[in-house]
């Protein structure tokens, strides 16, 4: 009777480990959302302030121009009045600097609001973990008794 009772415990004892492990895989994945957030909040702010900065160019002004994450071009400035801007499905629309700035700050709430929600997510889902954890140690020492 005696060994079966330990059987049990030694079966829970694994079981709870494995969910931990479980938990804290998702754990990290969510972290990695979150980064991925953080760094479209900071690509949206940088679209912004670089969309309020053509207000201040003047047409036919020549400027460096971002092709991408590391490369720029020398360009003239044609147009100070309209960009294109993607608005999703990889559709790209002409529209006018404030109206672009409007799709723009709103995403930018959006991207916020989402990454406060994750770090809701990720402290709550971290008290669990630190919770289980507990539960982990105290019944492993009472199994190692």
């Amino acid at each position: 009777m005696n060994e079966m009772f330990v059987m049990i415990d030694e079966k829970e004892l694994q079981r709870m480990y494995v969910q931990l492990q479980v938990m804290k895989k998702q754990l990290n994945e969510m972290m990695e959302q979150k980064m991925m957030i953080e760094q479209k909040i900071n690509e949206t702010m940088e679209t912004i302030n670089s969309a309020n900065h053509i207000r201040k160019v003047n047409k036919g002004q020549e400027m460096w121009t971002s092709l991408g994450s590391t490369l720029h071009v020398k360009s003239k400035i044609e147009d100070t009045e309209n960009v294109a801007i993607g608005i999703g499905a990889g559709i790209v629309a002409k529209k006018t600097i404030d109206e672009a700035l409007q799709i723009l700050e709103k995403r930018l709430n959006e991207l916020v609001d989402i990454n406060n929600q994750m770090s809701d997510e990720i402290n709550s889902y971290s008290k669990k973990i630190n919770q289980t954890e507990e539960k982990f140690q105290t019944m492993a020492k009472q199994f190692n008794k």
